[in-house]
């Protein structure tokens, strides 16, 4: 099993115990460039399609979103996805897209790799919130009175976890819905170098508490092994 670069094998090991059994029920293969990238498909999620109504305003708003980030893959929860098409649910809250970071260029190589995670997470600092734990914890009280989260813009967080081997950066949005139902969103993502090609996994779920965050969190890291695994 490959595992992607830990300077410490505990900390490898206690993520292999503590994390979600997320299972595989696919894989998905996208050529980038001359590489061939094999992405997991999580047990319970399917591929958004682009040949849908409801599906393609997502992927095209993710793929206009960035002029250094192609966009790979989207997936989402089967059954919420049904129920999205159906209109039978008014957001689709739970997502995992999939994107390469364009302008970035590495060779496989664990230096390489040490060194690009470094900067990614040193520029990355730069973003972080310093208010970010109240926020936190005023956005989980019920929502109420989140004056810091503007409603459907996003606050960038900045990093809300770093481990030995990269950082996980959070975004809360605060949103209403077309009935007036007022939701919080967090986005977690972070990177993964596979054949030399830098792959930014976002995972959005519905923000409850700090707990809700941590376990996606744990979640996004389980999936991330996963990855690098298959390739």
């Amino acid at each position: 099993m490959k595992l992607p670069y830990l300077r410490s094998p505990f900390l490898a090991l206690a993520i292999l115990f503590m994390a979600p059994e997320i299972g595989i029920a696919g894989q998905q293969k996208i050529k980038v460039g001359a590489e061939k990238i094999i992405l997991p498909i999580p047990n319970s999620y399917c591929i958004m399609d682009n040949s849908k109504i409801t599906d393609g305003r997502i992927i095209s708003n993710l793929e206009n979103a960035s002029d250094i980030h192609d966009l790979l893959s989207v997936m989402a929860p089967c059954s919420e996805l049904e129920r999205w098409r159906n209109s039978e649910q008014e957001t689709l809250d739970n997502m995992l897209s999939v994107q390469n970071l364009t302008t970035a260029k590495f060779l496989n190589s664990n230096e390489k790799e040490i060194s690009f995670y470094n900067n990614y997470c040193n520029e990355n600092a730069a973003l972080n919130n310093s208010d970010k734990e109240n926020i936190i914890s005023n956005a989980a009280e019920e929502l109420k009175s989140v004056a810091e989260i503007t409603v459907n813009n996003s606050t960038i967080l900045g990093i809300i976890e770093r481990d030995d081997n990269r950082c996980y950066v959070g975004i809360l949005q605060r949103l209403i819905t077309p009935s007036g139902k007022v939701k919080a969103i967090s986005t977690i993502y972070a990177p993964q170098i596979i054949k030399g090609k830098v792959v930014l996994n976002y995972l959005v779920a519905p923000f409850k508490s700090k707990h809700s965050m941590d376990e996606q969190i744990l979640w996004l890291k389980t999936y991330i092994l996963q990855q690098r695994e298959v390739n």
